[in-house]
């Protein structure tokens, strides 16, 4: 044998245990579960979802198929969930308008809310009840010949529209009255320059858009460049999570306490966690079919689904 090789062998096998780093092993991700639906509104703590039979609310402490069943009155729409409540989109006298209300979780006791909205428009467009949170809930329109797609920001106490102002120092939360909060130090949000050109005035645009940003106090989660990035409260250091094939508005991506996860769009089938206590990555790869994925999450529960029906639980 070489004289050279012996030498880096013999030297290999005097170095204490300590000093010899083995190859990083890719960790393993936890197993997709099979399961019946997958909810559509979720808490830190909670998920729900509905189904023939009523409102189904789960909790992280119980376990699957131990949810409590909620009855909201006929032709109500499950539209979010809060600590305490359930919200609908609820039928009205007119064919043409919803509205809001909310079921107590508790004593399953219903109540009307301020919030209004119309159920379709003439130019095609559709409105529903996407979101809700202990200040605002956000109705959601899809684009028709006389709306573009928009979310629109209503209070809870008044059912006036409120119009949030994301900064690089605030973020989005339906928690708050103004529609923002501010980000803990140093966390802040980036800019970058979108330009295009503009068939119905025939003329290019350039202006300048705060980076796609997601908060859950501590770790902020911004899109920048096409990368993921994952920054945290009392530091500046930023981790690069990977890179995401789609535009960051068909992105879908949850973030908890405990884990950030993502697709990269309706049609992707490859699941991606990234989860805080050790930093560790993992990717599934799963076998939904070709329609628009919905993507749930707790903090101990993560959930996606599609049009057909199939869903599957993961716990993070």
């Amino acid at each position: 044998m070489h004289r050279a090789l012996l030498l880096t062998i013999a030297f290999a096998l005097a170095l204490p245990a300590s000093a010899v780093h083995a190859a990083p092993v890719a960790p393993t991700a936890p197993p997709l579960i099979a399961v019946p639906k997958a909810p559509t509104a979720a808490t830190a703590a909670s998920a729900a979802w509905q189904s023939a039979d009523g409102t189904h609310v789960l909790r992280d402490d119980q376990p699957l198929g131990g949810e409590a069943v909620l009855h909201p009155p006929a032709g109500c729409r499950l539209g979010g969930l809060t600590a305490t409540d359930v919200a609908y989109a609820c039928p009205t006298e007119s064919p043409d308008f919803l509205r809001v209300w909310l079921q107590d979780r508790g004593t399953t006791a219903l109540r009307s809310n301020a919030i209004g909205f119309l159920n379709s428009g003439a130019g095609g467009e559709a409105y529903e009840l996407s979101g809700i949170g202990a200040a605002l809930g956000t109705i959601y329109t899809t684009g028709g010949a006389h709306v573009d797609e928009q979310t629109e920001y209503r209070r809870l106490s008044d059912g006036r529209t409120v119009r949030p102002k994301p900064s690089a120092h605030r973020a989005l939360s339906l928690d708050a009255a103004s529609g923002t909060v501010k980000l803990c130090a140093p966390l802040a949000v980036g800019t970058h320059v979108v330009s295009g050109y503009d068939d119905f005035d025939r003329a290019p645009y350039r202006y300048t858009a705060y980076d796609a940003s997601y908060y859950r106090a501590p770790w902020l989660v911004t899109i920048r460049r096409g990368r993921v990035l994952l920054k945290r409260c009392g530091t500046r250091t930023v981790r690069d999570l990977g890179v995401i094939s789609s535009a960051p508005g068909d992105l879908r991506l949850v973030l908890t306490r405990r884990y950030v996860a993502w697709m990269a769009d309706y049609s992707s089938s490859t699941l991606t966690i990234h989860r805080f206590a050790d930093h560790a990555t993992f990717r599934s790869t799963t076998t939904l079919g070709p329609y628009a994925r919905t993507l749930t999450a707790t903090d101990r529960r993560l959930w996606i689904g599609d049009g057909q029906g199939k869903a599957y639980m993961i716990e993070p």
